[in-house]
C-alpha cells in the first residue's frame, strides 16, 4: 500500500520499510487454494467493495451492482454502461473530473434531464481489522452528491444507511487512508481510455510518470519536494528571526535598564520611608542611650562616694596609725642622742692621748731628720773636693784629649739614646699588638651582639606581623593568605560567567582541623604555597584565571585536575594502621577535590603526627609501619624520616603565618605574650649588649690608633738618631789629636785630699748617732698603734650611732611627710564626697528629666511608626542620608516614565525576544531534524524505486513467459524515462528472436504487454482492491482466452484482494463461483433498475 503521508514510502512487491505498518491485515489463505474447494477460500474482511450504487449517473437513471468478494467480470455490448460503473466508483471514492477521461466538470456526470446524481458505494468493515466497528458496523457506506451545477457533497453512513457519520472529503479520506484505497492510482482503477493510449500513444517520459503514478512514488516525490522546499523557507525564516535578536536583545536591555532604574527609585523610596521610620526610633535610641549612661553616671557617683567614704576611713586610720609610730621614733631618736654624747667624749679624750704621743715621736723624728741632714752635707762636700782633685789632675793632660774625649762623648750620648729609644720601642710594639687584639676581639663582640640583635630583631618584627596579620585575619581571614587575594577572589566572581566549573582557591579556607594543637604542624607540612593556591578542573579554567592573574600582575599556584564527588579511594593495607594519627585524618574539607589535590601533591595520608621523637623513632623503625610511613612530624614542627637506612631529623620552626588556626583570639595572646615576656626582653637585652660592645670596640680601636701613633713616633725618633750619630763618627774621624806637656800640680791635689778624709770621718760619727734615734722613735710607733687602734674604735662607735641617729630621724621624717599627705589626703577626700554627693544629686535630676524626655520621644515614634525599629545610626546621620536621597530622588524622577509603564514594556519586548528565540529555536531545530530526515527517507526511497522497477521488470517478463513472449523494462531514472521491450516468440533459437517496440506491436499483442504490465504493477500495489476496463481490447480470441487464464491464475494467488475487470466480449466460457463473478449488462433501457447476472 502507498501511504497518504509523506514520510512514508510505498509498500508493494518490493521489501518494505521497517516504519511502514499498513493498519489492518488480511487472512491467509493456504497456498494450494485453486478455487476447488469452496471451504478453504478465504476472502479479505474490510476495504473491498460489496455494492456499487448509480442514481442519474452518466446514462444509468438507477443502477446497483452487488459485488463478489475476489473476482468480478462485468460484459456487455457498447454502449451499456460498462465504464460509467468505475467511473462512478472513482467520483464516490474522491476522483477529480479530469481522472476519469469523461468529463472536465462533475455536473456534465449528471443525466440528461436530471439536476443531480449520486454515487454511492459500500465497503467491507468486519473482523479484527475493523474500522471503528462500533461505530459504522459491518459495513461503511460512502455516498457522493453530485449537483449539475455547484459544489459536490459528501455523507459518511453506517452499514443500515440510516446513521450520518461524517460529511466533509476528510472523513471519507480517513477511511480511504486506513484501507489503503489509492484513488488517484490510475491502476487501481484503470479507465479504458488510460489502457488504450498507454502502450500506443506514451513516449519512454509518460510511461515512467505512469509507473511513478501507479507504484504512488510520484506523490512521494512531490511530497519530498515540497518538504525540501518548506526546509529551505524554514532556514530562511529562521535566519531572518536571527538577524533580528540582537536589536531585540539591545531593546530588552534598554527596557530592562530603564525599569530597573525606575524600581531603583521605588526602593529609593522605601528606604526613604524606611529611615524615616529608623529616624524616629533613633531619637528613642539616643534618648534611651543618654538615660543609660545618665543611670551608668548615677550609680557611678554613688559607687564613688562609697569608695570615698572607705578611703576616708582608710586615711584616718592611717593618720591614727603614724602619730603612732612618730611617738616610738621621736622616743627612740633621743635614746640614741644620748648614746653618741657619752661616745663622742671617749673619741675627744683618746684623741688628747694620741695627741702627746704623737709629739713624743715627732720630736725624736725631727732629730733624726737633722742627722740625716747634716751627713749629706758632710757627704756632699766631700764628693765636691774629690771632684776638684780630678780637675786637678784632668788639667795637667794635653788640650786635644779634652776634645778628643768630648767627641768621644757625644757619639757615646747618641749610641745611648739611641739604645734607649730602641728598648722603649719594643714595648710600644708589644702595646700596638695587644691593642689590635684587644680591637678585634672587640669587633667580633659587637658582630656577634650585631648578629644576635639583628636575629632576634627579625623574630620581633616576625611576631608583630603574625599579631597585624592575626588582626586583620579576625575582619577578613581571605587577607591572610595575602593582602591582594580579597582583590583577586573579586576579580574570579566579576568573570565567574567565563568558568566552566567553580573554582576553588586559597585551598586554605577549605580546610578544617580536627585537633587544633597541630595547626602549625599541618600548616608547615603543607606549605604556604599550597595553602594559597587554586585548583581548577580543565584547560579552559586554568586559562582564564591565568590570564586574571597576569591582569592582575600576580603570582599564584594553579593546580589542575579531573573534578570528581568523592575522595580518593585507598586500600586499607596501604596505609598507616587506623591507630595512628595521620594529616589526612584530622583534616576536613568542604570538598573532596581538595583533599585529593593534598594527596597528589603532598601525600597527606602517609604523614603521621607523633607526641615525641622517641614514639617516631620506633614507628619509623617498625617493619610493618615503617614502609607505609613517609615522614613523621613533631609537635614543634620538627620531621623525621629515614633516609638510606638511617634516621635523619630535620628541626621544626613555627610558619609565618597562622593560615589553619581557627582561634585567632588565643594565637593572638599566645603571641602578644611570647613578644612582651620573651622577645622583647631578649632584645633589650641584646640592644643593651650591642651598645656596650661598640663602645668597647671604639674604646680599643682608640687605645690601638693611640699606641700606632706613638709606635710611628718612635720609630721616626730612631731614625733621627741613627743620623745624628752617623754626623758624630765623622766628626771625631776628622778631629786631630795633639798632646800638651805634663805639669806640676801634686801639693794641691794632697792638700784636698786631707780635706775630704776629715769630712768622711764626720760622716761615719753622724751614722753612728743616727742608729740609737732610730731605735728610739720605733719604740714611740709601738707606743702609738695601740692608741691609734683604740681611736678608730671608738670613732666607729660613733659613726654607728650618728647612722642609728640619721635612719631614726629619717624614718621620723617619712613618718612626718607621710601624716602631712594622709591629712591632705583626708581632706581632699572630704572635698571629693561633697563632689560625689552634688554629681549624684544632678544625676538624679538628669535622668528625671532624661525619662520624661524619652516617654515623649516614644510616643511620637509610635505614632510614625508602630513597629519598633533597631537603628544602627544617629538621627543626624538619617536626616542626612534622607535628605540626600530625596533630592536624588528627585532628579532620577525628571522626565521618566512610571514604574508600571516601564515593567508592561520590559516585559513586553521580553516576551516577544523569548517568543522570537524560542521560534528560532524551534526552526533551527525543525530544520536540522527535517534535512536529516529528508536525507535519510530520499536514499530510502531511491532504493525502494530501484527495488519495485527490478521485480516489476521481472514480473513483467515472467507474464508475457506464460503466453510464450519475453519482455523487459528498462529504466533511466536519471533521465526519469521507461521504455518496454518485447519478443513475441520466445520458442525460437536467441539468434533469431526479435525484440520489438510497443509500437511495432498489434492491437491485440499491444492488448497482451498491457495486461503483464499492469498485473507486474499490482505486484507493487496494497489496495484492497483493482479494477481494469477493456483489458482484452484488440485481442484474437487466443489471446483472449490466454489472458483470462492468465489474470484467473494471478488472482487466486491473492485471495484477499478484490478484482474488477470489464471487457465487451463475451465470456460465456467463465462460470460463477465462489470467488469469481460475471455480471453481464445488456444496453441501458427505460425503467432499469438492476443488472441480470448468469452464470457461467
Amino acid at each position: 500500500a502507498v501511504a497518504a503521508d509523506s514520510q512514508s514510502p510505498p509498500h508493494g512487491g518490493g521489501q518494505p520499510s521497517d516504519d511502514d505498518v499498513h493498519p489492518h491485515k488480511s487472512r491467509p489463505c493456504s497456498d494450494d487454494d485453486d478455487g476447488s474447494s469452496d471451504f478453504r477460500v478465504i476472502f479479505s474482511d474490510v476495504g473491498i467493495l460489496e455494492k456499487v450504487e448509480l442514481e442519474n449517473f452518466m446514462c444509468h437513471p438507477a443502477l446497483e451492482i452487488p459485488l463478489g468478494p475476489h473476482v468480478n467480470f462485468i460484459t456487455g455490448p457498447n454502449g451499456s454502461g460498462k465504464s460509467a460503473v468505475l467511473v462512478a466508483l472513482s467520483v464516490a471514492l474522491g476522483a477529480k473530473a479530469s481522472f476519469t477521461n469523461r468529463a472536465s466538470k462533475f455536473g456534465d456526470l449528471v443525466k440528461q434531464g436530471a439536476n443531480a446524481a449520486i454515487v454511492r458505494v459500500k465497503l467491507k468493515n468486519r473482523g479484527t481489522d475493523a474500522y471503528k466497528p462500533d461505530l459504522f458496523g459491518n459495513s461503511i457506506i460512502i455516498e457522493r452528491r453530485i449537483p449539475r451545477a455547484g459544489a459536490a457533497s459528501y455523507k459518511l453512513k453506517d452499514a443500515t444507511g440510516k446513521k450520518t457519520i461524517g460529511t466533509s472529503y476528510g472523513d471519507v479520506a480517513q477511511v480511504l487512508e486506513y484501507f489503503s484505497i489509492q484513488v488517484n492510482n490510475p491502476c487501481v482503477v484503470l479507465m479504458q481510455d488510460t489502457s488504450r493510449e498507454f502502450l500506443t500513444n506514451s513516449n519512454p517520459g509518460s510511461k515512467y510518470k505512469f509507473f511513478l503514478l501507479a507504484t504512488q512514488l510520484e506523490q512521494i516525490r512531490r511530497d519530498y519536494l515540497k518538504i525540501n522546499e518548506n526546509h529551505k523557507q524554514i532556514q530562511a525564516k529562521a535566519t531572518t528571526k536571527q538577524k533580528l535578536l540582537p536589536g531585540m536583545r539591545t531593546d530588552v536591555d534598554d527596557r530592562r535598564r530603564e525599569f530597573e532604574d525606575l524600581q531603583k527609585l521605588t526602593e529609593i523610596e522605601k528606604q526613604i520611608q524606611d529611615m524615616k521610620h529608623q529616624m524616629a526610633w533613633a531619637y528613642v535610641v539616643a534618648k534611651r542611650k543618654l538615660l543609660e549612661k545618665a543611670l551608668v553616671e548615677a550609680e557611678k557617683a554613688r559607687d564613688d562616694k562609697l569608695k570615698l567614704q572607705d578611703n576616708l576611713s582608710t586615711v584616718q586610720e592611717q593618720l591614727t596609725r603614724c602619730d603612732k609610730e612618730t611617738q616610738v621614733k621621736q622616743h627612740e631618736v633621743k635614746e640614741i642622742s644620748e648614746q653618741l654624747t657619752t661616745a663622742t667624749d671617749a673619741v675627744r679624750k683618746q684623741e688628747q692621748l694620741l695627741q702627746q704621743a704623737g709629739r713624743e715621736r715627732s720630736g725624736f723624728l725631727a732629730k733624726l731628720k737633722d742627722n740625716s741632714r747634716r751627713a749629706q752635707q758632710f757627704a756632699a762636700r766631700r764628693e765636691q773636693v774629690l771632684r776638684s782633685i780630678k780637675e786637678i789632675q784632668a788639667s795637667l793632660a794635653v788640650d786635644t784629649s779634652q776634645e778628643e774625649e768630648a767627641r768621644q762623648r757625644e757619639v757615646l750620648e747618641k749610641q745611648e739614646q739611641l739604645q734607649a729609644a730602641q728598648e722603649q720601642l719594643a714595648p710600644l710594639r708589644n702595646a700596638t699588638r695587644e691593642t689590635k687584639d684587644s680591637f678585634d676581639a672587640a669587633s667580633q663582640a659587637a658582630s656577634r651582639t650585631e648578629e644576635q640583635l639583628r636575629n632576634i630583631t627579625t623574630e620581633h618584627e616576625k611576631l608583630t606581623s603574625r599579631i597585624k596579620g592575626l588582626e586583620a585575619q579576625k575582619h577578613n581571614r581571605t587577607r591572610a593568605y595575602g593582602d591582594r587575594i580579597p582583590e583577586l577572589l573579586s576579580a574570579i566572581e566579576r568573570h565567574k560567567h567565563q568558568f566552566h566549573a567553580p573554582i576553588l582557591g586559597p585551598l586554605g579556607l577549605h580546610l578544617k582541623l580536627r585537633d587544633e594543637r597541630w595547626a602549625d604542624v599541618v600548616e608547615s607540612m603543607l606549605g604556604a604555597d599550597t595553602l594559597c593556591s587554586f585548583l581548577v578542573f580543565d584547560q579552559n579554567d586554568y586559562q582564564a584565571l591565568h590570564s586574571i592573574c597576569d591582569n592582575l600582575r600576580m603570582r599564584v599556584t594553579i593546580f589542575k585536575q579531573k573534578w570528581l564527588d568523592h575522595v580518593y579511594p585507598m586500600r586499607p593495607e596501604r596505609l598507616p594502621p587506623s591507630h595512628l594519627v595521620t594529616a589526612e585524618r584530622i583534616i576536613d574539607t568542604d570538598n573532596p577535590n581538595v583533599k585529593n589535590v593534598l594527596i597528589d601533591q603532598r601525600r597527606i595520608e602517609s604523614c603521621v603526627l607523633c607526641e615525641n621523637r622517641k614514639e617516631g623513632n620506633e614507628l619509623l623503625y617498625e617493619p610493618r609501619i615503617g614502609q607505609l610511613v613517609d615522614n613523621v612530624y613533631l609537635p614543634d614542627g620538627s620531621r623525621m624520616f629515614i633516609r638510606n637506612g638511617s634516621m635523619a631529623f630535620i628541626g621544626g620552626k613555627r610558619p609565618a603565618r597562622s593560615l589553619l588556626s581557627n582561634n585567632v583570639d588565643q594565637r593572638i595572646t599566645e603571641f602578644t605574650r611570647l613578644l612582651r615576656d620573651d622577645v622583647g626582653p631578649r632584645r633589650d637585652e641584646a640592644q643593651r649588649a650591642h651598645s656596650a660592645s661598640c663602645a668597647a670596640r671604639v674604646d680599643a680601636q682608640r687605645a690601638h690608633q693611640s699606641c700606632l701613633r706613638a709606635c710611628t713616633a718612635q720609630e721616626n725618633k730612631i731614625a733621627r738618631l741613627t743620623e745624628e750619630l752617623a754626623r758624630a763618627q765623622q766628626r771625631r774621624k776628622q778631629l786631630v789629636t795633639s798632646k800638651k806637656s805634663e805639669g806640676e800640680g801634686g801639693a794641691e791635689i794632697q792638700e784636698l785630699q786631707d780635706n775630704a778624709d776629715k769630712l768622711q770621718q764626720q760622716v761615719d760619727e753622724l751614722s753612728s748617732g743616727r742608729g740609737e734615734l732610730e731605735r728610739q722613735a720605733t719604740e714611740c710607733d709601738a707606743k702609738l698603734r695601740p692608741l691609734e687602734e683604740q681611736l678608730d674604735a671608738k670613732r666607729a662607735e660613733v659613726e654607728r650611732i650618728e647612722m642609728r641617729n640619721k635612719e631614726c630621724e629619717a624614718v621620723v621624717g617619712k613618718i612626718l611627710r607621710r601624716i602631712a599627705k594622709v591629712t591632705a589626703e583626708k581632706e581632699h577626700a572630704a572635698q571629693l564626697m561633697d563632689q560625689a554627693q552634688h554629681r549624684i544629686e544632678q544625676a538624679e535630676e538628669h535622668t528625671k528629666d532624661l525619662k520624661a524626655q524619652l516617654d515623649e520621644a516614644r510616643g511620637q515614634a509610635v505614632q510614625i511608626c508602630p513597629e519598633e525599629k533597631r537603628p544602627e545610626k544617629t538621627p543626624e546621620q538619617l536626616d542626612k542620608e534622607i535628605c540626600a536621597a530625596q533630592r536624588r530622588l528627585e532628579t532620577e524622577r525628571a522626565g521618566k516614565k512610571t514604574l508600571v509603564q516601564a515593567k508592561a514594556d520590559y516585559h513586553a519586548v521580553l516576551k516577544r525576544l523569548q517568543l522570537v528565540e524560542s521560534n528560532c529555536r524551534l526552526l533551527l531545530d525543525l530544520g536540522e531534524t527535517l534535512g536529516r530526515q529528508l536525507h535519510r527517507r530520499g536514499k530510502r526511497w531511491y532504493s525502494f524505486l530501484n527495488s519495485i522497477a527490478s521485480r516489476t521488470s521481472v514480473l513483467f517478463n515472467t507474464f508475457l513467459s506464460q503466453r510464450g513472449c519475453a519482455g523487459s523494462i528498462n529504466f533511466d531514472h536519471e533521465r526519469q524515462q521507461l521504455s518496454i521491450s518485447v519478443q513475441l516468440d520466445s520458442m525460437r533459437p536467441a539468434e533469431e528472436r526479435v525484440a520489438t517496440d510497443s509500437k511495432t506491436l498489434s492491437g491485440g499483442e499491444r492488448s497482451m504487454s498491457t495486461v503483464s504490465l499492469l498485473l507486474a504493477l499490482w505486484e507493487a500495489m496494497e489496495s484492497p482492491f483493482r479494477a481494469m476496463d477493456e483489458f482484452d481490447v484488440f485481442m484474437d480470441a487466443v489471446n483472449r482466452q490466454t489472458s483470462i487464464n492468465t489474470l484467473l491464475e494471478t488472482t487466486r494467488l491473492h485471495k484477499h484482494r478484490q478484482f474488477i475487470f470489464i471487457t465487451p466480449h463475451d465470456l460465456s466460457s467463465l462460470r460463477n463461483s465462489v470467488d469469481v463473478k460475471v455480471f453481464k449488462m445488456k444496453p441501458p433501457q427505460r425503467g432499469q433498475t438492476t443488472l441480470t447476472n448468469s452464470l457461467v
